[in-house]
């Protein structure tokens, strides 16, 4: 009965958790576009029994850079989106959910007004691909979830271990936005994703026909970087 909440279930993912025989099942849905629901991600035991409903995700601006803060979209609409003529002159005014997190439809009018806030709303749309992937190395032990956010152009990582009861959802750590160098024209619509052990994303993307698409994190840039 709790998974009626399902309206266009779009991928699957069986993670074995480490140094346990226990299962964790994430469950996407990718709500519809011309009905404008966004995108639900569902996680279950190995029981099927539903343990967590994630309706958005939340990021914090600061820790992002301003190239990818452009680039980033939330409920199919560009996160900083400067006020222009055809809206009025002025965005709307921006409202907070209960937890005072901004929760908007149409943007941010400057990188400014949107760093103000230590917490910002995501909202994925038409999300088609989950991933979860654990690696350690001598210093750091790295758990991410990782969504290919398809209409909204990105993809999503996901620290898995910063989950809030009280906030009900997950903290975006980063996001890897369209290689505009690279595709050009083409719109970045990542729609399989997979994670080595080197923590590098492959990820195929509906209308890039080339191949498999290589992203790797560079230190110095504190971004993902298309390899190939």
């Amino acid at each position: 009965d709790e998974m009626n909440k399902l309206s266009n279930p779009k991928d699957i993912f069986v993670y074995n958790i480490p140094d346990t025989e226990e299962k964790e099942i994430y469950l996407l849905d990718g709500g519809y576009l011309a009905e404008k629901k966004s995108s639900n991600l569902f996680i279950l035991d190995e029981k099927l029994d539903l343990q967590k409903e994630i309706t958005h995700f939340v990021y914090n601006p600061n820790n992002f850079t301003d190239k990818t803060l452009l680039a980033m979209k939330s409920y199919n609409n560009p996160v900083v989106k400067p006020a222009t003529q055809d809206d009025g002159g002025a965005n709307t005014t921006i409202e907070v959910d209960s937890n005072g997190i901004p929760k908007i439809d149409n943007g941010f009018s400057s990188l400014d007004e949107l760093k103000k806030y230590p917490l910002v709303n995501l909202y994925m749309y038409e999300a088609n691909a989950v991933y979860r992937a654990y690696r350690s190395d001598a210093v750091n032990e790295y758990d991410y979830l990782y969504i290919c956010d398809k209409e909204n152009n990105q993809v999503l990582v996901i620290d898995y271990n910063s989950y809030d009861a009280n906030l009900g959802t997950f903290e975006i750590i980063d996001v890897v936005t369209s290689p505009v160098e690279e595709l050009g024209t083409t719109v970045f619509r990542p729609s399989k994703i997979i994670v080595d052990g080197a923590g590098r994303i492959y990820v195929i993307a509906t209308n890039v026909s080339d191949g498999i698409m290589e992203f790797s994190y560079n230190t110095k840039t504190t971004e993902y970087e298309f390899n190939r």
